[in-house]
């Protein structure tokens, strides 16, 4: 039997005066979600953390949002 499920990926970045702090990935489908942060400029990121942990946090809302909505469509 063959079983398939969609994903979409997702990407993102927290910007300081036109310099990133830090990139987000995820990965959506309907059963499953990844979300990851990686950090690009140490020093910007630890001045700026409040920042970009509320875009972290605003980027993990926006994929939980896909999930919720992948999960609503019957194929």
């Amino acid at each position: 039997m063959l079983k398939t499920d969609e994903t979409k990926n997702l990407t993102g970045s927290s910007q300081i005066d036109d310099k990133t702090a830090a990139y987000f990935n995820a990965t959506v489908s309907e059963s499953q979600t990844s979300i990851s942060m990686t950090i690009a400029d140490s020093i910007l990121y630890e001045a700026n953390k409040a920042t970009v942990r509320k875009d972290y946090n605003d980027f993990q809302s926006h994929a939980y949002a896909l999930e919720d909505k992948m999960s609503t469509i019957t194929i």
